[in-house]
């Protein structure tokens, strides 16, 4: 299914907790319980289209 934050970090060259504190400030942001629940929440936002909102 998904990635490990383990996994993540090595894919992106970042240390573990760099990764688990952008995890915590996305749940935060998004006022979500969980990194599950936020990325539910994610997957539910439209993207805006730039150009028509201008």
């Amino acid at each position: 299914m998904g990635k490990t934050h383990a996994e993540i970090a090595l894919l992106e060259g970042k240390s573990f907790t760099e990764i688990e504190r952008c995890l915590e400030r996305a749940v935060v942001m998004l006022d979500a319980k969980s990194v599950e629940e936020a990325i539910v929440k994610v997957n539910g936002l439209v993207p805006i289209d730039i150009e028509q909102s201008a």
